[in-house]
């Protein structure tokens, strides 16, 4: 009974100052729903204590997670399920924003796209003549011009949306923010193949360490940190 009355209390201290919970009781909070009749302040320091951030236990993955203490699969999943969320509202949020008005603003932009992520993804972004975004896809898992990168999706986007310039980006989840050789290969055939049809690739990027590294113009890295 006094465990429930402090689930209670915690809930109506969050609805009138949610801004002042920290860290490990905002996890405490969010653990009353898939964990039930258990500490879960105590399960919130464990979760900390191990990944250091909440940002650390949302890009960790699911069996990583379940590993800690009273977690288990049902609740890595839950986790990551909120993960999703936070990328998807981060996607939406920004989908009618000008990446390219600052390169703090395109950095961010970047970032939001791999939030939650333990996979490594390709994106493109497609501009029209005035530089002003269209619309950007997914390509697929991965960045390989033989294997996982979908090139023939990538042409086909630009194609479809008649956009003159393009940015691509894809992330090193659990690497550095460096290209490695077969991403700068990658990246000199794709810019011959979108030269080949008149469109400008303006860069290609790594997320990576919380970083974006640009590939074609590496001396301008700092802007983007």
């Amino acid at each position: 009974m006094t465990h429930d009355g402090h689930r209670e209390r915690l809930k109506k201290r969050f609805l009138t100052s949610a801004d002042s919970f920290e860290d490990h009781e905002l996890l405490e909070l969010i653990l009353f729903y898939s964990i039930p009749r258990k500490n879960t302040n105590e399960i919130a320091h464990r979760l900390l204590d191990r990944f250091g951030s909440i940002k650390g236990i949302l890009d960790a993955n699911i069996e990583t997670i379940a590993e800690v203490d009273e977690i288990g699969k049902n609740t890595a999943l839950y986790l990551k399920a909120i993960a999703a969320i936070l990328s998807r509202y981060e996607i939406e949020d920004k989908k009618n924003s000008e990446p390219l008005s600052s390169p703090a603003i395109l950095s961010s932009f970047l970032k939001s796209l791999f939030v939650g992520t333990q996979n490594e993804c390709s994106y493109i972004l497609l501009f029209n003549n005035s530089k002003r975004l269209i619309t950007f896809e997914k390509l697929g898992e991965g960045f390989s011009m033989e294997h996982n990168l979908s090139v023939r999706k990538a042409l086909s986007c630009t194609l479809s949306t008649n956009a003159t310039s393009v940015i691509l980006v894809h992330n090193h989840p659990e690497g550095r923010a460096f290209p490695s050789s077969e991403d700068y290969q990658a990246t000199t055939k794709l810019k011959a193949l979108f030269d080949s049809i008149g469109v400008v690739l303006l860069e290609h990027f790594i997320v990576a360490e919380d970083k974006c590294t640009p590939i074609l113009n590496p001396k301008l890295t700092n802007l983007y940190e």
